[in-house]
């Protein structure tokens, strides 16, 4: 790709997922293969910069300030991974530097350090764009001279050599006093210091970045050597389009820059207008100011919603209107909850009578001053123990996996397959039968809602039929569900934000996080007239539905303008 392409497709890049960072990337990129400016033929070519190169290094040694070194092995024609313009060299990173070489921590280590002294440079403070040195350490001066061998010279490039940080690089600035680096940065030299500019570029420019990356050594791939940044293979260009190549990447880093604060205040602004949006839509009075809201929300989804991520907030916001009673209208002609109460009260007094069943305490009762909010008239506040069977209770799973045997088996659900209101059934395992019979109150039947109260807390699921006579783990709880209620409204006061916000409460100050089953067996759930919690399941279903569409949407205008994005990246390669 060259120059003129990038221009043209500037915007469509931008916009690609994490577009400005691939935009200074490919700016870089451009820049080390000689296709960000145009060459001149009457510069004087990199050969040249090269002689000069070496007769400085003559002069540093006959003066003493330089060791003479062995010559580095010329790079071969199969090393070279692309072709430079005419009048470019290829050129070992050695031959460029008098010093390649990372520091060393003080002995003593943090003890030494002081509140007034000179800086000690670690790898938290090298970034690609300078030093930052709000949290550097400061070491005693008397350190600082005993550890001749990593002092800091205005022009270095400091390099990060091990670690997550890898291969971030910093310029040292002119102005720049002193310091010492650490054992996880590399202090690289120049030779001449003319050339420090356009190679800290190429040091943060794609290629050589996948040599910092690919050149790790050590059992654990924990670090570059010495030996191996000095063969480095760098493209060198004559000096005086270095610096018409610094000149325009500094002026197209500045329009990213740019464009990045542009993009922030856009997601700002998107942001606001999106809570606003939703605070519209969960303080709707009725189902015509819901109604009303929602339009406004479609209508302007796409200025409202530039990720599919984003989405999520929307469907909580959907999931709490409808625990609320606000997501449908209320019939009047529905048979209230609280008949709805006496029948499964019934149902349990006729089961006792006929010796089916034991006779237990009453459940106890929510009273009003316990109810989170206000809920329409016809609903009922109960605790989710009164609306399960009557012959289970809820319990959280005693399996633990061990070994899985060579064939068949009992499959159990782990947290790992209890998502956010759906099953993933990839990776099920399974127990001998033998096994999973002693656990005989977890056995699944069909119907039960699945939640994790262990791990990967907010996972919640219904069983489909199909899968009874399955079983449970230990970090999995089983909910049995009276058939007076309808288990998928059930599921939406579980995966609402209400539950998420008191179950948030319960776990508060515990050190091992989990749900207690008398929390759940006692959680107050807003009970509607069973016709209404048809209308409620309903109108959540389509409503999920349009934000699966609206999210997928989106996904797909990510995916479209990612794979724009790298095909200019792979055409910058």
């Amino acid at each position: 790709m060259d120059l003129a392409a990038f221009y043209e497709h500037f915007h469509l890049l931008a916009d690609a997922p994490n577009g400005v960072q691939k935009m200074r990337e490919m700016i870089l990129q451009l820049a080390v293969q000689g296709k960000l400016v145009p060459q001149d033929p009457n510069d004087d070519p990199a050969s040249k910069l090269l002689e000069k190169v070496k007769a400085e290094e003559t002069r540093l040694i006959m003066e003493g300030k330089l060791k003479k070194r062995k010559p580095l092995p010329p790079i071969d024609p199969d090393e070279v991974p692309f072709e430079v313009p005419e009048g470019w060299e290829w050129v070992r990173l050695g031959v460029l530097t008098t010093r390649i070489g990372s520091g060393s921590t003080p002995r003593g280590g943090k003890s030494v350090y002081v509140n007034d002294g000179i800086p000690f440079l670690r790898s938290q403070n090298v970034w690609n764009d300078g030093l930052f040195l709000d949290d550097v350490a400061l070491i005693p001066h008397s350190i600082h001279e005993k550890m001749k061998n990593t002092h800091v010279s205005p022009g270095d490039i400091l390099l990060n050599i091990t670690g997550a940080s890898l291969g971030r690089c910093a310029l040292v600035p002119a102005t720049f006093a002193e310091a010492n680096v650490s054992q996880h940065v590399s202090i690289i030299r120049p030779v001449v210091s003319a050339v420090r500019h356009f190679l800290h570029g190429a040091m943060r420019s794609p290629f050589v970045q996948g040599m910092v990356w690919g050149r790790q050594v050590g059992m654990a791939r924990e670090g570059l050597s010495k030996k191996v940044l000095q063969l480095f293979e760098i493209p060198l260009p004559p000096l005086a389009e270095q610096h018409r190549i610094v000149a325009k990447v500094d002026e197209l880093m500045a329009l990213c820059d740019v464009l990045e604060k542009q993009q922030e205040r856009q997601v700002e602004v998107r942001g606001k207008a999106n809570g606003a949006a939703l605070d519209r839509l969960l303080n709707a009075t009725d189902t015509d100011a819901f109604a009303r809201h929602w339009q406004r929300i479609c209508d302007h989804f796409d200025i409202l919603y530039d990720n599919p991520d984003n989405v999520a907030e929307l469907r909580k916001g959907i999931l709490q209107l409808a625990v609320e009673g606000k997501l449908v209208p209320q019939d009047p002609n529905d048979e209230p909850a609280s008949v709805l109460l006496e029948k499964i009260k019934a149902e349990k007094a006729r089961l006792v009578k006929e010796g089916k069943l034991k006779k237990s305490k009453p459940l106890p009762t929510i009273e009003a001053g316990e109810v989170p909010f206000v809920v329409p008239e016809g609903w009922e506040w109960v605790g989710l123990s009164s609306i399960l069977e009557h012959a289970r209770d809820i319990s959280y799973g005693i399996i633990k996996l061990g070994t899985e045997p060579s064939s068949g088996g009992v499959p159990v659900l782990r947290c790992s397959n209890v998502r956010f209101r759906k099953l993933d059934l990839s990776g099920v395992r399974s127990v001998v039968p033998s096994l999973s019979d002693e656990y005989s109150r977890t056995v699944l039947r069909g119907g039960e809602l699945l939640m994790n109260i262990r791990g990967t807390l907010g996972g919640c699921a219904l069983v489909p039929g199909r899968l009874a006579g399955c079983n449970i783990a230990r970090e999995v709880a089983v909910i049995p569900l009276t058939q007076h209620v309808l288990s998928r409204f059930v599921l939406d006061v579980i995966s609402s934000p209400y539950f998420e916000r008191i179950t948030e409460d319960s776990l508060r100050g515990i050190a091992y996080r989990g749900l207690n089953l008398g929390f759940l067996r006692g959680f107050p759930v807003p009970l509607p007239p069973l016709a209404e919690q048809h209308r409620i399941v309903a109108r959540v279903d389509e409503l999920m539905a349009l934000c699966d569409e609206l999210e997928n949407g989106l996904r797909e205008g990510l995916e479209q303008r990612e794979r724009l994005a790298a095909a200019m990246t792979g055409a910058a390669a």
